[in-house]
């Protein structure tokens, strides 16, 4: 049988659990918190300190991971044979995919008998870590490495977020939002219901009053796009709210019949952007839109 590893990124949030169970290979994005540059691997204790800085409104920005840091991970399992499946985060919301492709020219040359395959999830944290889980199963099962990639690529574009900001303030500080907009709707209690496009934008859907309307109002959008609920894993994510994130899991469980889901917090690349307080979805559903 093929002899191969798979690699996700630290952009997946998968909690550490689900890294273990599918033997995932890690590449870190880093987070740089005021001066100090740490590696976001899949740790909670890491996780605590980002959020906590996050909500002392310090600043924090995320890096790449770059071409040199993927021929380092790569290498190893390269030289002893195996082949090696990655997926990445959004390249439209990373640099890193791009960087993955230069390291994938550059060891090709050096390894011209194994196989390196790169997939452009279209998506960030759980939904780029559903993508992985299903991959995975698949390579596991023997299937066509060509077959997996394409239908990845097909799956990409159905896999859904849809997400709630609480604290627009943090959208304003990424540059999303003007100051005097951000102001007025925090007066009014608004609170936008967002998605990502297939470019790794973030949009605004609707705008609701009061977050129980926007919560409310995702699980609708759910309903209205998801396909085969029972049968998939659903992600919830959240901005260091475990308790909402658990209520929209048993509103799932009861609405949709939802068996699998996949719960955990934000790391930097979400975190950093939408801040405390966020709840978002992560699924299988009708085509995204562009």
């Amino acid at each position: 049988m093929r002899k191969f590893v798979m690699f996700v990124d630290s952009g997946c949030d998968l909690p550490v659990k689900y890294i273990e169970k599918y033997d995932f290979k890690t590449v870190a994005l880093t987070v740089t918190i005021e001066e100090e540059v740490i590696t976001e691997y899949f740790d909670e204790a890491k996780k605590r300190k980002m959020w906590d800085a996050i909500r002392d409104k310090k600043n924090l920005k995320t890096s790449l991971v770059n071409v040199s840091e993927f021929i380092e991970g790569f290498s190893p399992y390269l030289e002893q044979g195996y082949d090696i499946f990655y997926m990445a985060i959004s390249s439209g919301l990373s640099g890193t995919f791009n960087a993955a492709r230069m390291a994938k020219l550059e060891l090709e040359d050096m390894y011209p008998e194994r196989t390196i395959k790169i997939v452009d999830s279209l998506s960030g944290s759980l939904a780029e870590g559903l993508l992985a889980i299903y991959a995975k199963e698949m390579l596991d099962e023997g299937m066509d490495w060509d077959l997996v990639e394409e239908k990845m690529n097909e799956m990409a574009v159905h896999m859904h977020h849809f997400f709630v900001i609480d604290d627009l303030w943090y959208i304003r500080r990424g540059g999303r939002l003007s100051g005097t907009k951000a102001f007025i709707a925090s007066l009014l209690k608004v609170k936008p219901v967002c998605t990502a496009n297939l470019k790794g934008e973030v949009t605004v859907v609707e705008r609701h009053r009061g977050r129980k309307k926007a919560l409310a109002r995702i699980l609708e959008i759910v309903k209205e796009k998801i396909i085969d609920p029972i049968n998939q894993i659903i992600g919830i994510g959240h901005g260091d709210d475990e308790k909402g994130a658990k209520e929209m899991k048993h509103a799932l469980e009861k609405e949709l019949g939802v068996k699998n889901t996949i719960l955990t917090s934000f790391g930097p690349i979400i975190g950093i952007h939408g801040g405390p307080g966020n709840i978002a979805l992560f699924f299988l559903g009708k085509k995204r839109e562009a």
